[in-house]
């Protein structure tokens, strides 16, 4: 029997496709773990170049792809007690050769298990927030949150599921 054969109402049952929670989520620095309350931007664009050459009949423009251009990444968490650990790899950063490191955010499902893989790799920061601090919001539990802005080289996105079952099939 399927649940398609029995007679209930619509709505009741869900598919297994739901969207994964945003909020579930793992950081590495390199191969040290992080935890961070916020990761913004995992973005990335490609330029697009526009050509016409001179004997062409088209009355617009030709658009190719260009160079793929990757945003900054904002990492954000509460701040600790001597845990500067963030302030020296920026500190780190100030008039050297970086130090670089490979960034992995994992997403994962209400179960824990990692979905979806973002690889930021040779990442550096290049910005660091000590927070917005305010005397007025004592009564409500508000607490003083740092930033780190990355930059990088390369991002790598794996969907797990789908890398799983090109696995099975064989």
């Amino acid at each position: 029997m399927d649940l398609n054969d029995l007679k209930l109402p619509k709505g009741k049952f869900q598919g297994k496709n739901w969207p994964l929670p945003k909020f579930y989520f793992i950081v590495l620095l390199g191969f040290e773990k992080w935890n961070f309350q916020e990761v913004g931007n995992l973005s990335s664009s490609v330029e697009v170049l526009k050509h016409r050459h001179g004997r062409s009949g088209q009355t617009g423009v030709y658009k190719i792809p260009g160079m793929m251009q990757m945003d900054d990444v904002t990492l954000k968490r509460g701040t600790f007690t001597g845990d500067s650990r963030l302030f020296e790899w920026y500190k780190a950063t100030q008039g050297k050769v970086p130090e670089r490191r490979d960034v992995i955010i994992t997403l994962q499902n209400q179960y824990g298990i990692p979905e979806i893989i973002w690889t930021l790799k040779n990442a550096f920061p290049t910005k660091i927030e000590g927070g917005n601090f305010d005397s007025k919001a004592t009564g409500d539990g508000a607490i003083a949150i740092e930033s780190i802005t990355l930059t990088f080289e390369e991002m790598e996105i794996e969907d797990l599921v789908k890398m799983g079952l090109r696995l099975l099939k064989g």
